[in-house]
């Protein structure tokens, strides 16, 4: 392992191959990381598992349908990183009811011990968040990805409950109103009304 003057990983030797390093972080093929185990990553370096690297480019192994995760592992731990822009959110429900939601659920699991280091940071259009899932350390990478795969689904089903206790009291105000049925007949009356006295 190659490490600059500032603390950054420049390389990373696994297998026989050389990894280029990023702060602190070594993307690395999924398919070359299998057989590793979280205690053999050194101590203070974080190994991203990915699709593949191409001219350069990193593409990154995907864990929601929902929400953007990065995910990066160190010995005995998975760093989680999040971070989402109000401008590209396409939810049906906003943002901030989800960073609110999500804010929520790993507070909770924090308290609870099954997640670590919990930041949140709302700017307004950026969302930030970062936190740490303990992991057995002798467990390989292969084991590490599909456990936080899993991990990281049900959170998003958590943060979807929670989103719907905090949006429960504005359905029941909105199912308060009349059908649709009910005020078209209502706004053709209303404009019906002034016409007829025309006549």
């Amino acid at each position: 392992m190659l490490i600059d003057e500032n603390g950054d990983i420049v390389s990373l030797e696994l297998g026989g191959e050389v990894y280029e390093g990023h702060g602190r972080v070594v993307p690395i093929p999924f398919v070359k990381l299998v057989d590793v185990r979280l205690e053999e990553i050194p101590e203070g370096v974080y190994i991203e598992p990915v699709e593949s690297i191409k001219d350069n480019v990193i593409y990154p192994l995907k864990y929601s349908e929902t929400l953007a995760f990065d995910v990066y592992y160190g010995p005995g731990e998975a760093f989680v990183e999040l971070t989402e822009r109000r401008k590209f959110w396409e939810g049906y429900v906003g943002l901030d009811a989800y960073a609110e939601a999500l804010d929520a659920v790993l507070r909770e699991l924090e308290r609870l011990g099954l997640v670590r280091r919990v930041y949140t940071e709302w700017s307004g259009d950026y969302f930030v968040c970062e936190f740490t899932v303990p992991l057995p350390p002798y467990i390989t990478l292969e084991a590490a990805v599909a456990a936080m795969r899993k991990f990281l689904e049900l959170l998003v089903t958590a943060v979807r409950r929670s989103l719907a206790e905090l949006l429960a009291p504005l359905l029941d105000e909105l199912m308060a109103y009349p059908p649709l049925e009910e005020l078209t007949e209502d706004m053709s009356k209303v404009l019906m009304g002034p016409l007829g006295e025309d006549c």
